[in-house]
């Protein structure tokens, strides 16, 4: 028994010390520490989230040089490439995945990006609207009445498979909190994927208190356009815009291309919010 205790003791420290000796050798290595030297120069710190009172700005994530596993890419070719490093994602401190209690009226501004929103109460023009994003080849972010997903499965289930982003509005224009909790258990069944926001046109303090209970971040559009659609995206086109856009397809095209005209991206709200 001591022999086999021995052997084993024995096998564990060549192991380590073999482990030992290699970290020396590639510490060593002449690639290892131009990488240790250089990946400053290609590292990114991350950008906190900005809070001001009840709002909450997302902030951007930063990267950060895996220098071992940049050096075993490098390795394979036997020489330094700065295209080869390899980066892991550092989240910012401060994000807004430990807030719920901030409304959020604007998307990152680091990123050429916007997103549009839409409030589905009932089905009318919302075809038209899926037609013209299709044929842009753009996605958008519906949020959709529970008891609106009750009656018309036909049209959720276009919502859903179309690539869109399907999030709750209320219940029947009212956010009773039961009512509330069941239809957004429902759409996170149907959709096969969790809730992240809630929607108001302005801020209200019920709705935000409603959505904090649920996890769910609450978004207060930064416009909200009724008409003249593309006047007003022409006048207040920025980064990180989240734009409330009328339920009709009636110059949503020429909108969005002169979106893209000004070489900015049309992404969904979880996109637009990613930090």
């Amino acid at each position: 028994m001591k022999k086999i205790l021995l052997t084993i003791c024995l096998f564990v420290f060549s192991l380590y010390y073999t482990y030992i000796c290699s970290e020396i050798l590639i510490r060593n290595n002449p690639i290892y520490l131009k990488i240790v030297k250089n990946s400053h120069k290609y590292e990114k710190n991350p950008t906190n989230a900005k809070i001001t009172f009840n709002e909450i700005e997302p902030g951007k994530s930063g990267k950060k040089v895996s220098k071992m596993e940049s050096f075993n890419n490098m390795n394979k070719y036997g020489k330094y490439d700065d295209s080869l490093y390899v980066f892991h994602e550092e989240k910012p401190k401060v994000n807004i995945d430990s807030y719920y209690d901030k409304y959020i009226t604007i998307g990152n501004k680091d990123i050429k990006s916007v997103s549009l929103i839409f409030t589905v109460s009932d089905s009318s023009g919302v075809e038209d609207i899926l037609k013209v994003l299709k044929e842009k080849s753009v996605h958008a972010t519906f949020f959709i009445d529970g008891r609106l997903m009750e009656t018309d499965n036909n049209l959720i289930n276009k919502l859903i498979y179309s690539g869109n982003e399907i999030e709750l509005l209320n219940y029947d224009g009212l956010f009773d909190e039961n009512k509330f909790k069941n239809s957004l258990d429902y759409l996170s069944l149907i959709k096969n994927d969790e809730n992240l926001y809630c929607y108001t046109p302005f801020k209200r303090d019920k709705v935000l208190e409603i959505c904090k209970k649920n996890k769910l971040h609450t978004v207060v559009p930064t416009i909200v356009i009724n008409r003249d659609m593309l006047y007003i995206v022409k006048e207040n086109l920025k980064n990180g815009l989240i734009i409330k856009m009328p339920n009709t397809d009636k110059t949503l095209s020429v909108t969005i291309d002169y979106i893209k005209s000004r070489n900015y991206k049309i992404v969904k709200l979880e996109t637009l919010l990613h930090e």
